[in-house]
This record gives structure tokens, sequence and C-alpha cells, in this order.
């Protein structure tokens, strides 16, 4: 399986680095990600902010590679309802 963190916290540090040694997880992407995440996650360089650009990227991905779910974090553009992600 292949799954997509989104976030750059510790929080999503936790739930890629944790995806990463999961025997079932193929390849953790992190968008964006954070420095610490690079030894679990290929970091992905897109504001998550840029609602346009991340359903682009998500779409885009998910077709190519057959991403299989992708952990929605942070929290906050959900709460003010920027967008919406449906795995």
């Amino acid at each position: 399986m292949k799954v997509c963190v989104i976030g750059s916290g510790g929080r999503e540090h936790a739930i890629a680095w944790r995806l990463s040694i999961s025997p079932s997880v193929e390849k953790v992407y992190a968008v964006p990600g954070s420095a610490a995440m690079k030894n679990c996650a290929e970091l992905v360089g897109i504001d998550w902010c840029h609602t346009d650009h991340l359903i682009r990227f998500l779409t885009r991905q998910v077709r190519r590679a057959q991403r299989d779910a992708a952990c929605r974090h942070p929290p906050e553009p959900y709460r003010h309802g920027r967008f919406q992600v449906r795995c």
C-alpha cells in the first residue's frame, strides 16, 4: 500500500514513521512534510493550504501510483471548510 500523510508536525511525523515500518505499507509520501520526516517518507513540496494544488496532486498520484489511503492532518483546514479529501 502507498500512503500520503498531509502535514508537517510531530503528530504527522509519528504517523509517517509508524506507517513506514508497517509491512503492509510500500511507500509513504508527506505533503509538505518536514526535514525530520525525510528518513521515513518522500517529501512532496506543495503547500497543503493551496487546496487546488493539493487536490490535483492527490488525484494525479492516486491515478498514477495507485495510492491507497491519505492520512488527513493537520485538522485546521477541515475546521474552516477549506477542503475535504475522501479515501
